[in-house]
């Protein structure tokens, strides 16, 4: 699979808010892709099934694609508006029938629409499709959480699958080391 191409949190939230701004159905999919690793064809897909209310909680079911596992997670509050999932997507779903899809494109139109964005946010163009999504939260949430919170976030059933998210470039290696040494040398 080669380097792993993702955007920076700053560049994540910049190309959000062009979403959000051009449409909330568009910004909620970008949304939703991003926190919870979503394939452009599994975001379009969502219905309002894909979601279970059990009180004041929300979970999200993904049958996820290419040989994946089915994942159930949690929609949050976040202060920022941008990541704020859970209440749009009651917005979203309250009146809607089961098999009623969320976002009513297709895949392609999903790419059209992100690369729109992007460009908007002046994200460089091999970064201008919705897959770096998925890509930049698994490098956001691996170091802090884990290769095994990162394999269950993508619904990977092989960690092998997940280890391309474990690079590092050459300046984090050698601060990492200047960090270990730093503690070995002033004990």
């Amino acid at each position: 699979m080669g380097d792993i191409k993702s955007l920076s949190l700053p560049q994540v939230l910049a190309v959000l808010e062009h979403a959000w701004a051009h449409s909330p159905r568009n910004g909620l999919m970008f949304t939703l892709a991003f926190r919870h690793g979503l394939r452009a064809s599994e975001v379009v897909g969502l219905t309002a099934s894909s979601f279970d209310v059990q009180g004041d909680d929300v979970f999200l079911t993904v049958a996820r694609l290419k040989g994946s596992s089915v994942t159930t997670q949690q929609l949050y509050r976040h202060e920022n508006p941008l990541l704020d999932e859970k209440q749009a997507v009651l917005d979203f779903i309250r009146g809607m029938h089961a098999n009623q899809r969320l976002f009513p494109i297709g895949r392609k139109q999903c790419w059209r629409l992100f690369r729109r964005y992007a460009r908007a946010a002046g994200i460089a163009r091999d970064l201008q499709h919705p897959h770096v999504l998925k890509h930049s939260i698994a490098m956001e949430v691996t170091p802090t959480q884990g290769i095994h919170v990162t394999k269950q976030l993508l619904g990977h059933k092989r960690i092998s699958s997940t280890q391309v998210y474990l690079q590092t470039t050459d300046r984090k290696a050698a601060e990492a080391a200047a960090r270990a040494l730093s503690g070995v040398l002033n004990s």
